[in-house]
C-alpha cells in the first residue's frame, strides 16, 4: 500500500472515530441513558418557548453560573460520603472531552488544533451542550461542567503532546548506544 493511500486510510479511520465520538458525547449528555429522542428534545424546545414565563421559573433551579460551586459539592460528597454520584460527575465531565481534546490535533495537526483551539472548541463545544440541555429542558446548565469539560479537552490535548513526544523520542537512533559502540571499538582498537 502507497503512504497515500495509507494515510487516507488512517485519516478516514480517525475521521469516523471522531465523528462516533460525537456522537456518544450527544448521547451521554443530551440523552442520558435513554434512547435518541430528538422528537421529545425538539417539541419540549418548542413548549419552552411557546411557555417563557413557565421556563424562566424552570431557570431558577437548573442553572448554576456560580463557577465551582458543584465542583466543591462534589469534591466534599466524594471525601466525606464516599459519594459514587458526585466522583462520576467530578470525573465523568473530565473524562468526556480528554477524546476531545487528544483527537482534535490528530486530525487537523497542532498548527490548526493548537493548544488555544483546542481550548477554545472545548469550552464553545461544552457551553452549546450546556445551552442545549437549558432550552430544551433535558438537563441542568452548569458552568462547572463547563470548567470540567474544558479541564478535560486540555488534558486530552496535553496527552497528545505526551505521546507525541514519546514516539519521537523512541523513533530516534540510541545515542548512548552509539557513543557506547564508540568508546568499545575506540577501546579495542587501542589493544
Amino acid at each position: 500500500m502507497t503512504k497515500l493511500r495509507e494515510n487516507y486510510l488512517l485519516r478516514s479511520v480517525l475521521s469516523i472515530a471522531f465523528i462516533s465520538y460525537l456522537m456518544l458525547l450527544v448521547k451521554l449528555i443530551m440523552f442520558k441513558m435513554g434512547s435518541f429522542d430528538f422528537d421529545y428534545m425538539f417539541k419540549s424546545l418548542a413548549y419552552n418557548l411557546n411557555h417563557l414565563d413557565r421556563f424562566t421559573t424552570y431557570l431558577d433551579y437548573r442553572m448554576n453560573l456560580i463557577p465551582f460551586r458543584e465542583i466543591s459539592g462534589n469534591i466534599r460528597s466524594i471525601i466525606e460520603y464516599q459519594s459514587m454520584t458526585g466522583f462520576l460527575n467530578f470525573v465523568g465531565n473530565i473524562v468526556a472531552f480528554i477524546p476531545l481534546g487528544f483527537m482534535l490535533p490528530i486530525l487537523f495537526g497542532t498548527n490548526k488544533a493548537g493548544f488555544t483551539r483546542v481550548l477554545i472548541i472545548s469550552l464553545a463545544l461544552s457551553a452549546g451542550f450546556e445551552l442545549l440541555q437549558l432550552i430544551t429542558s433535558m438537563g441542568a446548565c452548569d458552568i462547572d461542567d463547563v470548567i470540567l469539560n474544558t479541564s478535560g479537552g486540555v488534558i486530552g490535548y496535553l496527552l497528545f503532546l505526551l505521546g507525541r513526544s514519546l514516539v519521537q523520542l523512541f523513533n530516534q537512533p540510541n545515542v548512548l548506544h552509539k557513543d557506547k559502540m564508540k568508546m568499545e571499538s575506540a577501546r579495542l582498537s587501542k589493544n
